[in-house]
């Protein structure tokens, strides 16, 4: 039957092999083809091992929202990671400020529909970025990961009439505190933007594949 368990794992298993195939291919012609719309020139670079020594951390949230009759109901967690490699090798490891931090809350009421966009992607950086700047002002870690951009959005900035506009100004206020204690503590802020369906590379292969 169409929609059965091996009829399933067939499709997965053919798609997998199609892929395979064109990972071949375009390994083979990288440094071939001109994508002007890239800052890497070719499609395959070779891992190079090195030797990693120091302090490698990085912060994440997690959000939950609801809206209610009368109020809109944020509730978040920020947590960090370190861990502190001696010749490529963890020797120790720790969760800051704790493996299970307490949650932080935020209630408005009134907000209207761009407000709550606004509204859960500041509350939620503002909680990241001030676990982030916590984490580096205790451990100077050597690299930082955060989730996203390291840099503020143009889509997160509320228009000034704003309920939100004080909390975005908080917010650039965090991100310029990371920066000055990440320059101090020569910490290197990498930012971690996934695209785990490759859309965008996607997009480009077809452009020139289509010419």
């Amino acid at each position: 039957m169409p929609g059965s368990i091996d009829e399933i794992a067939k499709r997965i298993a053919e798609g997998e092999g199609i892929r395979a195939k064109l990972a071949l291919h375009l390994r083979a012609n990288s440094g071939k083809t001109d994508y002007p719309e890239t800052l890497e020139k070719e499609l395959h670079y070779p891992v190079k091992q090195i030797t990693v020594n120091g302090k490698i951390a990085a912060v994440d949230s997690g959000i939950a929202g609801e809206e209610l009759h009368g109020f809109d109901f944020l509730v978040m967690r920020s947590v960090g990671a370190l861990f502190d490699y001696k010749n490529s090798q963890i020797s120790s490891h720790c969760h800051f400020p704790s493996a299970l931090p307490p949650l932080d809350y935020d209630i408005r009421s009134g907000l209207d529909s761009h407000d709550v966009i606004w509204h859960k992607s500041l509350f939620r950086l503002k909680g990241e970025l001030s676990c982030a700047l916590s984490l580096m002002k205790k451990h100077s870690p050597t690299a930082l990961l955060m989730d996203g951009s390291i840099a503020p959005l143009l889509s997160d900035k509320p228009s000034e009439d704003s309920e939100m506009r004080p909390l975005y100004d908080d917010v650039l206020a965090a991100y310029k505190g990371l920066y000055e204690e990440a320059w101090n503590s020569n910490t290197s802020l990498i930012g971690v933007i996934k695209d785990s369906r490759s859309k965008r590379f996607i997009e480009i292969l077809r452009r020139h594949a289509e010419n």
